[in-house]
């Protein structure tokens, strides 16, 4: 079951760094649905950076990372209150925008036996002077009563080089006193975009999707 939920997550985040092999210079290209190509997983959290080896853009501060990721998908228009979300269907992508210090606000409806995940990419403007460590989103999952399941805050990792930041936020399913967020029903995914006011109020491209894991039938064993 631990094997699983990990395959889970690195497929998770596959499809959320599509978008940094497109950000290598030259001709832009994405991971193949469901590979681990280009994963850089980056913690408990969830967060996650570039592909191995690949710097985040041209040296002198070059956007060519940021040029050359273009979000796909289907249009939604995430709201700040989250009684007011838009629903995202799981196996589909979504292209929003998010703005300077906005929180943008979607919901997904969960099951009591799958694993979900919801993965974002922002795609900061070519040229945007982004401060490191501290530009970035924030990605939370909160059941219905606003209680976080997961949460990730990927961040631009050097200063003034725009690059695509990937990340997404999961209900993992856990058994015994300490497991939350096991309900059926409604959850709300919000990104919010975090830093300092240097990086321009220019809104940032977001890519999102929703993918659910389901649970392990039991069976006989040897």
């Amino acid at each position: 079951m631990r094997d699983r939920g990990r395959r889970g997550a690195a497929l998770a985040a596959a499809l959320a760094l599509g978008a940094l092999l497109g950000a290598a210079p030259g001709p832009a290209r994405a991971a193949p649905a469901g590979t681990a190509e280009g994963l850089r997983a980056g913690g408990p959290a969830g967060q996650v950076g570039r592909a191995p080896g690949e710097p985040p853009a041209a040296p002198g501060g070059s956007a060519s990372g940021s040029a050359g990721y273009q979000p796909r998908g289907r249009e939604i228009r995430g709201t700040a209150d989250p009684r007011d979300a838009p629903p995202m269907s799981a196996g589909e992508s979504y292209v929003d925008s998010v703005g300077a210090g906005e929180k943008r606000s979607y919901r997904v409806r969960l099951d009591e036996r799958s694993t979900a995940y919801v993965s974002a990419v922002a795609v900061p403007r070519p040229g945007a002077r982004v401060s490191a460590f501290t530009d970035g989103v924030k990605l939370t999952l909160t059941d219905a009563g606003g209680r976080v399941c997961g949460q990730a805050h990927p961040v631009a990792e050097a200063a003034d080089v725009a690059y695509p930041l990937a990340g997404y936020a999961s209900r993992l399913l856990r058994s015994g006193p300490a497991a939350t967020c096991r309900q059926a029903g409604t959850y709300h995914f919000t990104v919010e975009r975090t830093g300092a006011d240097r990086a321009g109020a220019d809104r940032w491209p977001l890519e999102l999707r929703f993918t659910q894991e389901p649970a392990v039938r039991g069976g006989p064993t040897t």
